[in-house]
């Protein structure tokens, strides 16, 4: 109900401006307040964000007036951050530190994979208006299935896959 005060109340702030004469002032608020609740959320199984999946990201919500909101999905297994006690204190570090930027960040530890996790996380969410995958492969698992084109029909947003390449 709070949801269709504040849409009510954003609506009436530029009539106002409009009633006013201020035409220009009045589109800039409609325009903004269009995107102000809508979110890109990017998601990741890599075991660091890629800069280059995060730039991305970035680059898209500044020209769409979104929110950033980013899931990582990081394998138990993975030996690279440390010992599995270790996972959820770095991680936490992590979302602590996006928290000051003001960007909400989730990790989720026992994963069965970066494509359930997203569709379970997307699920319902009305306010993600584009999805950015960050997909890694790394060396050595080669068998492991990962998210493919069919995942771009999941959601009733767009998606945009950026795989990383692997390392040599």
């Amino acid at each position: 109900m709070a949801y269709l005060f504040k849409i009510f109340e954003d609506t009436m702030t530029a009539a106002a401006f409009a009633e006013a004469g201020e035409q220009v002032a009045a589109n800039q608020y409609l325009a903004s307040a269009k995107t102000a609740r809508k979110k890109v959320l990017l998601g990741t199984n890599a075991l660091e964000i890629p800069p280059k999946v995060f730039s991305h990201a970035v680059e898209v919500c500044k020209r769409l007036g979104a929110r950033l909101e980013i899931l990582h999905v990081v394998l138990p297994g993975s030996t690279e951050l440390g010992k599995p006690a270790g996972h959820s204190a770095k991680l936490a570090r992590l979302k602590e530190r996006f928290k000051t930027f003001g960007i909400p960040y989730e990790f989720v530890l026992d994963a069965k994979g970066l494509e359930e996790e997203i569709t379970r996380y997307a699920a319902g969410r009305r306010d993600i208006m584009l999805i950015v995958l960050g997909i890694s492969s790394p060396a050595g698992r080669r068998g492991k299935k990962q998210p493919d084109s069919h995942l771009l029909t999941r959601f009733q947003c767009p998606v945009v896959l950026l795989k990383e390449p692997q390392p040599a």
